[in-house]
């Protein structure tokens, strides 16, 4: 683990896990919520990192939402796994940047609503740092360029204290999207900061199946085969879910090639920094 500095005072201790499998960052994250409990530490936690390809189920469930067989992401050696997060269905992968703040809200006597307005504000704030303007949708929590997501929140509070967090899709594959209907909305197209600035150009994290054997894509649904379940308790949910469902596609890309304010490549070592650094300031405002 590499610990990530940026110059101003620190409110929290950041830790860069680099790629990290989910489970492992799961139980990092448990073992943090558990000693700000039981008062081995009062010290604000967040992990940041990527995640090697993963669908993952919140409270709300998921699976219905998975469009292919469960063969077919067997053969692609990706797992589902359960977990007491909000919301519902999603994919984390290389090129996504993912943010786990062990925060105690109660602490600092914050609402869930409030702690959530601020995780979307910073990756707004990033966005518009490359040029990519977004923006809050009533569809469901998160963040979007036009009617394409590009950013999620799904959060689980334990105690008072804040774990899991934020999704931000900088330069991902995002195939592995249209294997589910994101966040439980059928219909929704997802986005990343590279698809919005160079529209057509192909993702420098592409996705590499465990073979170059692919099953046929099946609007079965898959097996009720038992997955992983982080033993976890959460009292709390951050995402809503909407029944209505989004039938418009992002095809009017925002066209941002000449307007990347950064002048930096959109990527993960350039965006860490970038959503650190507004996460801290509102933080210091809230």
């Amino acid at each position: 683990m590499e610990s990530f500095d940026d110059n101003d005072p620190e409110p929290f201790e950041i830790i860069d896990l680099s790629t990290i499998d989910y489970m492992e960052a799961f139980s990092l994250q448990m073992e943090r919520v558990e000693n700000m409990i039981h008062g081995k530490t009062d010290r604000d936690t967040i992990f940041m990192l990527e995640h090697f390809p993963v669908f993952t189920l919140g409270k709300r469930g998921g699976r219905e939402n998975l469009v292919v067989t469960r063969s077919f992401l067997d053969n692609r050696n990706i797992p589902v796994i359960e977990t007491a997060r909000g919301g519902n269905i999603t994919y984390h992968g290389p090129g996504q940047l993912v943010v786990y703040p062990i925060v105690n809200i109660e602490r600092h006597r914050m609402g869930i609503a409030d702690f959530v307005n601020l995780l979307e504000e910073a990756m707004i704030r990033t966005a518009r740092d490359f040029g990519v303007e977004t923006s809050r949708n009533p569809l469901n929590h998160g963040i979007w360029a036009g009617s394409a997501k590009i950013g999620s929140i799904g959060l689980s509070v334990k105690r008072g204290i804040c774990c899991h967090g934020l999704a931000l899709n900088v330069d991902m594959d995002l195939t592995p999207f249209t294997w589910i209907n994101p966040c439980g909305l059928s219909g929704v197209e997802m986005t990343s900061l590279r698809r919005e600035l160079s529209p057509g150009k192909e993702s420098s994290n592409p996705f590499r199946p465990a073979d170059d054997e692919s099953d046929n894509k099946s609007d079965n649904k898959p097996d009720n085969e038992s997955d992983n379940k982080p033993d976890n308790e959460s009292d709390n949910e951050s995402d809503n879910k909407s029944d209505n469902e989004s039938d418009n596609k992002s095809d009017n890309k925002s066209g941002n090639e000449s307007d990347n304010k950064s002048g930096k490549e959109p990527n993960i070592t350039n965006t860490k920094p970038m959503i650190l650094h507004h996460m801290k300031s509102l933080w210091k405002v809230r």
